[in-house]
């Protein structure tokens, strides 16, 4: 053991001086011990730590259900399809429409409270999650390939998104009960449950509009009429009350009764470019006179898809 001799005591005294006011440094070696301790203590915690948030996200639902559980629980902008299932377990077996099986990507949207009476229970996001994932594969198989890409706002049931290279349409898919009333627009112009709206007409007995815009004809499985096209004209009416002026860019629009509900598929241009969805009328017509299509109208219109 060394000793301190007496130079050594008097370099120590003059430290001690000039350090008094200071607070005391601790023993460099017993720390470095000490600090290889907590090193090793804090990764046991870590170890620890991750266990324990595993658990917490097996327990938590707000953790599971986002960023479908109603708020912001979810990046805007997040792509992460598989966090709820696809097959839920309160999926009707009743209904010929099975259980989607593939995923596609989700996109949180902040919601609006308008209209919302409260937040929906773990089985109605579920059921909601999976019945967008079904339609989502549904229009996905229908529409060409070459039309983009279909990706899942969670704000909405009848939110959709069609993604084209750098470009965003939006899509509307409703299924509602009809309504008697009419309007300007002859959008629905028949006792509840017919076939009297405006896409259940040929295009030649549509509201007259000048100039004409595009419109497709079809027909349903039952046989009953269905055409697909603009239904408003374009802005800006002339002195004879008919609008006139050159039509927006196209943006197909089907709305058609069908087995007393009535429905809509609504294509909307993209909101950066003002550009038309690279999809026609009469590919909209092929999608909304599919059996497979009007299979998804059929379960929507008797089971409680809320959201």
């Amino acid at each position: 053991m060394l000793r301190e001799d007496s130079g050594d005591r008097e370099f120590r005294m003059v430290l001690d001086r000039a350090t008094a006011e200071l607070p005391p440094l601790p023993d460099l070696v017993p720390g470095a011990v000490r600090q290889g301790r907590r090193r090793r203590l804090r990764s046991r915690a870590m170890i620890g730590v991750v266990g324990a948030a595993s658990v917490a996200a097996i327990a938590a639902p707000t953790l599971l259900l986002a960023p479908w559980a109603g708020g912001d629980t979810g990046r805007a902008g997040s792509s992460r399809p598989g966090e709820l299932p696809l097959n839920p377990a309160n999926w009707p077996t009743d209904q010929p429409l099975a259980a989607p099986t593939t995923a596609y990507p989700t996109v949180h949207v902040t919601p609006t409270r308008e209209g919302r009476t409260g937040e929906p229970t773990r089985a109605e996001v579920e059921l909601r999650y999976a019945f967008k994932q079904k339609v989502a594969d549904v229009i996905t198989k229908l529409l060409p390939p070459d039309a983009g890409r279909i990706v899942i706002p969670d704000n909405s049931v009848n939110a959709f998104r069609l993604v084209a290279g750098d470009r965003t349409y939006n899509f509307t898919v409703r299924v509602d009960p009809p309504t008697p009333a009419a309007d300007e627009t002859g959008l629905a112009n028949g006792p509840a449950g017919s076939n009297a709206v405006a896409g259940n007409k040929p295009c030649s007995a549509r509201l007259p509009q000048n100039p004409p815009v595009p419109c497709a004809d079809g027909r349903l499985p039952d046989g009953s009429a269905i055409s697909v096209g603009h239904i408003s004209a374009a802005k800006g009416a002339g002195p004879s009350g008919i609008k006139e002026g050159p039509p927006p860019p196209s943006t197909p629009i089907a709305h058609f009764a069908y087995h007393g509900a009535e429905v809509m598929f609504t294509l909307f241009r993209d909101e950066r470019t003002d550009s038309a969805p690279p999809v026609s009328n009469e590919q909209v017509l092929r999608v909304v006179t599919d059996p497979t299509f009007l299979e998804v109208v059929d379960f929507w219109r008797t089971q409680p898809i809320n959201g």
